[in-house]
């Protein structure tokens, strides 16, 4: 079956499982289940729980796999056919940025209002939310702010794939799968070293063991999940096209 014409319908049906997992998480006032973490403060400053799936932080990581299997099927032959770096992240972001820009403006107010209202994050100046939004217009991380974005904080997810896709356009025409391999062997077990010993960030967020890359403090932490991630849906559709459906089983 041609790539345009085949329709992965499990992995569409996986990644609005993964979506209610994650709303779940980022919705802990209306869940009143104790978790491994402990509690964490919601908007009002309050103590609440993450919700009742407290390893739902980890749906990021299965929609960075979504993301390298999808953009592998869609673009890896036009990539080789000619396609230019600056027109496949052109395409990429008339995608995403519509979307994204609605989003951002839903959050913009809430978030000033948060800020003017309930002090939820500090004492900063009329200067700073307006360097904290323009950043945030540009999809680009606040230099000035804890967090990444501090106006849609949601958005790390979708900045640290921007930055695999670039990577991917960058190699994708000419990376072999045995290059795949390594990247993803090598990123797994760093990745595995640096959430045991709290490396690059990971830990220090305090609900989850891997829930971390979305302030500057863990940017590292963030690079790696993306890293590990992507990739091994990079090398999940490079083995399903080569019709080694077995090996997939295996590397799940």
């Amino acid at each position: 079956m041609a790539a345009s014409e085949h329709d992965f319908v499990t992995l569409d049906g996986l990644r609005g499982v993964a979506a209610v997992a994650i709303v779940t998480r980022h919705c802990p006032v209306f869940w009143n289940t104790v978790t491994a973490y402990g509690t964490v403060p919601n908007i009002a400053g309050h103590l609440s729980e993450v919700g009742p799936l407290f390893e739902s932080y980890l749906a990021v990581d299965f929609f960075f796999v979504l993301s390298g299997f999808v953009l592998m099927h869609a673009y890896e032959q036009k990539l080789r056919d000619g396609m230019s770096i600056m027109h496949f992240m052109l395409v990429r972001l008339i995608r995403l940025y519509p979307l994204y820009l609605l989003a951002l403006a839903l959050t913009l107010l809430p978030y000033a209002w948060a800020h003017s209202k309930l002090g939820l994050y500090g004492n900063i100046s009329l200067s700073a939310l307006a360097t904290n939004a323009a950043f945030a217009i540009l999809m680009l991380p606040s230099p000035i702010s804890h967090d990444l974005f501090p106006v849609n904080v949601p958005t790390w997810t979708l900045f640290f794939e921007l930055l695999a896709s670039t990577v991917l356009a960058l190699s994708g025409r000419n990376v072999t799968t045995k290059w795949l391999s390594v990247i993803v062997a090598g990123s797994g077990l760093l990745l595995c070293g640096a959430v045991v010993l709290h490396w690059l960030g990971f830990g220090t967020a305090g609900v989850g063991a891997m829930a971390d890359g979305w302030y500057w403090s863990s940017f590292g932490a963030g690079l790696l999940r993306v890293s590990f991630s992507f990739f091994a849906g990079v090398l999940t559709y490079r083995v399903w096209q080569n019709g080694r459906t077995k090996f997939i089983f295996l590397w799940c």
